[in-house]
């Protein structure tokens, strides 16, 4: 029972960590609904596309960093082999860890808020999710994602490393932003422990993230990155970078950082993992897709909430200071900066590697955005055999390059009408890419076009023997 004392806050009762059973009913009424919204809006517009992609990850032929994200797609291969459909699979992978999301974050918040309060954390989590579909066609790993932090929050918080580093592996598996919880454990347990068995600790589950990370790389082998990879200069002054992150994170963001000294001790050791963020996603993602926050949310939310709720809706800290009295907090900053000016060195060095890495010869990247842009000028403008020149340029300078092939075969079907042409470079995409994101669209238009030209040499043969 929460305290009547408006000046007293609440106190946890034996099992106040326990969700009830009427919080778990609706935990999964709300993960179907995400499932029911997402079906709705995303998956039955692009489902095509979603199951060429889902099949390149499998066949080992999908683009980086796609490709080293494997944990979703094989256990969804795994389902549709045992019987269900593509949308099935997907569909309870999404529900499952949707569900499991919403249960460890009350957990969580349970560890400093009533049943009340944690609820409404909970909400702003379910109300966030459909804004995370802007810009979204395919990205199942991002639920799964939110769910390994929250699990990898809740270990660092239990001081259970074994557990940890269980999270953190599986994790990898799933997104490479996992890396992201090893200093999320050196930062919750500095000073609460020996900090040389924290710093042993950190550098073993980095090791381990990495380690994973790079045996994927090693079983899949280097695959071609599908768009640039410095977004730095748009993300920052993007404004919708700044619009979408408002409204996932709301007034949270704002009470987050307010009397901050006040906070549990855990929730802002665990912000410091925030400057960390912004440097990998800002420089290597696109933000405007708001999905990449949601890593950050489950300490945005609880930093927040404990400004925003009642007292008699918090549960004390017992950590508000560090246990180890002989650090000073001076001492700490300046390791933390340390640190930072450190990752911000290595991080460098790991994206100009990166970037040669996946995108080979740069020039030619470039050259061959720059033919496609300029060809969807000149068809946007109505100059369509200026289009297909580009393209056939384009052809010529990258003959491995299916997505040429497939722009020239809809120009010919579609604005020149020249079939036999359309034809031959379908065929060619198919060919050089037989799983290709618009597979099913180059099958259809190459039974329509067969179909059409068998029917019209049947035409003209009939006309002549009339005669």
């Amino acid at each position: 029972m929460p305290s009547l004392n408006p000046m007293k806050p609440a106190t946890p009762s034996k099992h106040y960590g326990r969700p009830s059973i009427a919080a778990i009913i609706l935990f999964a009424a709300l993960a179907a609904s995400q499932i029911v919204v997402h079906d709705w809006f995303i998956d039955s517009r692009v489902r095509s596309v979603q199951r060429a992609l889902h099949e390149q990850v499998v066949a080992s032929e999908a683009p980086a960093p796609i490709q080293y994200r494997v944990f979703v797609h094989y256990i969804a291969e795994g389902l549709m082999r045992a019987g269900l459909s593509f949308e099935s699979s997907f569909g309870a992978i999404r529900f499952v860890f949707t569900f499991l999301a919403a249960w460890l974050f009350y957990i969580f918040l349970k560890t400093w808020f009533t049943t009340e309060a944690s609820l409404i954390g909970v909400l702003w989590l379910f109300a966030a999710l459909p804004f995370t579909y802007i810009r979204y066609y395919f990205q199942p790993m991002d639920t799964p994602n939110l769910f390994f932090f929250i699990a990898g929050l809740l270990a660092a918080r239990r001081g259970n490393f074994a557990g940890f580093l269980a999270i953190l592996a599986v994790a990898m598996l799933n997104r490479e932003t996992a890396i992201l919880l090893a200093p999320v454990w050196l930062f919750t347990n500095w000073d609460e422990r020996k900090n040389s068995a924290v710093a042993v600790e950190t550098a073993a589950a980095g090791i381990l993230g990495v380690g994973i990370y790079a045996v994927l790389r090693k079983i899949f082998t280097l695959k071609p990155y599908y768009s640039d990879l410095f977004y730095l200069n748009s993300n920052f002054f993007d404004a919708r970078t700044y619009f979408y992150a408002a409204i996932i994170f709301g007034p949270f963001i704002f009470y987050a950082f307010s009397d901050l000294p006040s906070k549990p001790t855990f929730l802002k050791r665990a912000a410091l993992i925030i400057p960390f963020f912004v440097i990998i996603h800002y420089t290597m993602t696109i933000m405007i897709e708001p999905r990449l926050w949601l890593p950050m949310l489950p300490v945005i939310i609880a930093l927040g909430l404990w400004s925003m709720v009642p007292k008699t809706m918090l549960i004390p800290d017992a950590e508000t200071a560090p246990s180890n009295k002989n650090t000073s907090k001076r001492k700490n900053a300046a390791l933390y900066f340390a640190l930072l000016a450190v990752f911000s060195v290595f991080f460098a060095g790991f994206f100009l590697w990166y970037e040669k890495a996946h995108l080979g010869d740069r020039q030619d990247h470039e050259l061959s955005e720059k033919i496609l842009t300029e060809a969807s000028r000149l068809s946007g403008g109505g100059w369509d055999e200026g289009a297909v020149e580009q393209l056939k340029r384009g052809t010529t300078l990258f003959p491995a390059n299916a997505e040429f092939h497939y722009r020239l075969a809809l120009s010919y079907a579609y604005r020149i009408f020249d079939e036999k042409k359309a034809l031959e470079h379908f065929r060619k995409t198919l060919e050089l890419s037989p799983r290709h994101l618009d597979r099913e669209r180059a099958m259809a238009e190459i039974s329509r076009i067969e179909y059409h030209l068998k029917n019209k040499g049947g035409e003209i043969g009939a006309t002549q023997i009339s005669r």
